[in-house]
């Protein structure tokens, strides 16, 4: 074929920036065609997520989370990260605190075939977030 297209997905976490992981794709690509002047590459940038800042395990908002959690379910949510891309980090970005909360389980099937989700669990995220909002809007 004259041409070859490689996709490369790219994910950063809160302390990189597009700048640089770009340059460590350009510098790997630069490294192999360095002896092949008959390469021609193009390296651009598609789909692009800023890497979701990070927030301190103790900030309002996932104290808050936490809480309403523990209350619904009876039991601690872990603070951990996520590897994969959401909205929230556009919002995150703009230095507004997010959280990710959802209804994830390893047998949901996430984009696949008979994705789902159990209604209990949409029942218990939707307590949890209605005390979340009521709680940091300072009602009872």
């Amino acid at each position: 074929p004259d041409k070859c297209v490689i996709v490369v997905d790219r994910r950063m976490i809160p302390e990189e920036n597009l700048e640089t992981a770009m340059k460590e794709i350009k510098d790997v690509i630069s490294e192999y065609v360095r002896d092949k002047p008959e390469l021609k590459v193009d390296v651009r940038c598609g789909a692009y997520y800023p890497p979701s800042k990070a927030l301190d395990p103790n900030h309002p908002l996932v104290v808050t989370i936490r809480e309403a959690a523990m209350e619904v379910l009876g039991a601690e949510l872990p603070v951990v990260g996520c590897q994969g891309s959401s909205d929230i980090s556009f919002i995150s970005d703009l230095g507004i605190p997010t959280v990710g909360i959802g209804t994830g389980r390893e047998d949901n099937n996430v984009h696949g075939v008979d994705e789902n989700v159990r209604i209990d669990d949409l029942i218990a995220l939707t307590r949890i977030l209605a005390r979340s909002y009521l709680n940091l809007l300072g009602s009872s």
